[in-house]
């Protein structure tokens, strides 16, 4: 029975942490060569 629980309590834990890690912001200015910035610029992020 123990071990059934644990298994519980860390696939639970995994799944806690997951759904926080999508919870993440990112914000910045993407600029050109010269430094000026873009307008309407978008980026992304790499799983």
């Amino acid at each position: 029975m123990k071990p059934k629980f644990t298994m519980i309590l860390m696939l639970l834990a995994l799944g806690v942490q997951l759904l926080n890690a999508q919870q993440k912001t990112v914000s910045g200015t993407v600029s050109d060569e010269n430094g000026l910035p873009l307008p309407g610029a978008t980026s992304t992020c790499p799983n």
